[in-house]
């Protein structure tokens, strides 16, 4: 037995012991005791009890109650779920039962048998006891053997014909277990596939949900193509069509896919139908793409605000609707193009304007809608080439701009620029290193030549270059213990390999350039 089941039984077992001291009986039931049987992993432990709802209620008052229906009480005990059922019923007519359902064992109260038939397929209708005791009112056992669904419905027509549901959840089984549907009842469920029309379109699309993504989905799809069902339902008929027709493979069938289709076709987003789909926010984008640009010929904008699949999903469908062509390999040249994919490409983020609003505005700010306008602002720029992705232009732009789109009003602006030997920069860091310089210089050497200059600004350079390599070797901890040759050969080594490093930094730019007019 799966383990999370033995834990989920136990749980189960100490609520039965329960009603059992409080003189009820109480049986596992219904997909409980099937999952068990077939060694599925359970979702949820339901039990049944004789005992009236409110009894109940007070006997498990000391455990989390989360929901309550008119014949139910759901529970949530650790990390298990637990629903204790109850009878729907206040008379019983034994005569009538037996002559309505295939009942195999009459020994069990009618109030139990009863209740049972609300689980309309024998391989739900098993009960078993807190000893592991089982009980078949509907020949379960037999057909979880054959595996096959049927019915418990002795005239299983008439039945359909009363409730139609039952030809989509016969369906959800078979996806659900990899069953075969039982003779009479595939007979039956044939002969009414017409009342699929009168289901509701919100149950009709989770009940399609459940057949078309479940474990054996295909094996229901075949009983939905053979029986023609689809023809009765209209919103759906493109979808299946396409199935039937095999231009979409259901050997790779995708879920989300063929609802985005059948939207598409529509021409407008259906919320019941979207709202079953297995990642709605995607479909809900992919749906809303294809129907607002049905030629897919993408702009910068459209490229960045959608993910690639998308992209290319909306083209797709829109081709196969012959409302474009195909443009798999031009959307992919395109969006590859773009200079940034997603708000953290780009180089002057929002925590760096969050941190410049302080600066400049004496303002602690957190983030609001004002940050988000200004990132549009700086993401609709960039894509459109009129604003370059590095760190100083966009903290520009963002500084000459806060005031018009945030509203807050800069009150340590930046020095002015000035002149350096270099020519006038924008880059405000920039000058500030290269003003110190030269105040350094000036300092030092301003009595000398600037030839002069120059040679003694080398020295020094070198002169830090050597200590910041030999500080790496040190750090490194490779020289750690070795002596004598070893220790110099193994020096120099590191050395070597520690100058090409160091020697990238911005800060021995002149002197990496003396270095290779020395060389050369």
């Amino acid at each position: 037995m799966i383990e999370k089941n033995s834990q989920y039984i136990f749980k189960a077992k100490e609520i039965l012991k329960r009603f059992k001291d409080h003189g009820s009986e109480a049986f596992l039931v219904g997909e409980t005791v099937r999952n068990l049987f077939l060694d599925i992993e359970l979702k949820e432990i339901e039990i049944f009890t004789i005992l009236k709802k409110d009894n109940a209620k007070k006997l498990l008052s000391d455990l989390d109650l989360i929901k309550e229906e008119d014949f139910a009480l759901l529970y949530q005990i650790d990390f298990y779920k637990i629903r204790i059922s109850f009878t729907r019923f206040s008379s019983f007519d034994g005569k009538e039962l037996t002559e309505k359902y295939n009942i195999k064992n009459s020994d069990g109260s009618f109030s139990t048998i009863e209740f049972l038939s609300t689980k309309s397929f024998t391989v739900n209708t098993l009960l078993m006891s807190m000893k592991n005791t089982v009980s078949d009112y509907y020949g379960g056992q037999k057909d979880l053997k054959k595996k096959r669904i049927t019915l418990i419905y002795k005239n299983k027509k008439a039945y359909i014909q009363e409730h139609p549901i039952l030809i989509l959840e016969s369906l959800k089984m078979v996806s659900e277990l990899g069953f075969k549907l039982e003779r009479k009842t595939k007979k039956a469920i044939k002969s009414k596939v017409r009342l699929v029309k009168k289901i509701s379109l919100d149950k009709l699309a989770q009940l399609l949900k459940e057949i078309l993504t479940g474990p054996f989905y295909k094996n229901a799809y075949k009983y939905i193509d053979r029986f023609g069902m689809y023809k009765y339902m209209p919103i759906y008929k493109y979808g299946f069509k396409r199935l039937h027709d095999q231009y979409i493979d259901i050997n790779r069938f995708d879920y989300d896919y063929f609802l985005s289709l059948i939207m598409i076709k529509k021409k407008k987003y259906i919320p019941e139908i979207g709202g079953c789909s297995v990642n709605e926010e995607k479909v809900f984008s992919l749906v809303n793409l294809a129907i607002s640009n049905p030629k897919c010929n993408y702009d910068k904008l459209t490229l960045y605000s959608n993910s690639l699949t998308n992209l290319i999903k909306a083209n797709r469908i829109n081709h196969t609707l012959k409302r474009c062509k195909l443009k798999t390999k031009l959307i992919t040249k395109e969006y590859n193009s773009l200079p940034i994919k997603k708000t953290c490409d780009l180089k002057f983020k929002g925590e760096d304007i969050i941190k410049l609003i302080k600066d400049k505005c004496d303002k602690l700010y957190m983030g609001g809608n004002e940050l988000t306008d200004l990132v549009d602002e700086i993401i609709f720029n960039v894509l459109n080439g009129d604003l370059t992705n590095d760190y100083q232009s966009i903290r520009k732009f963002v500084i000459n701009n806060l005031e018009r789109i945030t509203g807050f009003r800069i009150v340590n602006p930046d020095p002015p620029m000035r002149k350096t030997d270099n020519g006038v920069t924008d880059d405000y860091e920039e000058y500030q290193e290269n003003l110190k310089a030269k105040e350094l210089i000036d300092k030092n050497y301003g009595d000398i030549s600037i030839d002069d200059q120059e040679k003694r600004i080398l020295e020094l350079l070198k002169l830090e270059f050597e200590k910041e390599v030999d500080q790496c070797i040190e750090h490194s901890g490779m020289l750690d213990g070795l002596t004598g040759d070893l220790r110099e050969s193994s020096y120099q080594t590191l050395a070597k390999v520690y100058r090409d490093i160091v020697i990238k930094k911005k800060k021995y730019e002149k002197l990496k350039e003396a270095f290779e007019n020395a060389n050369s």
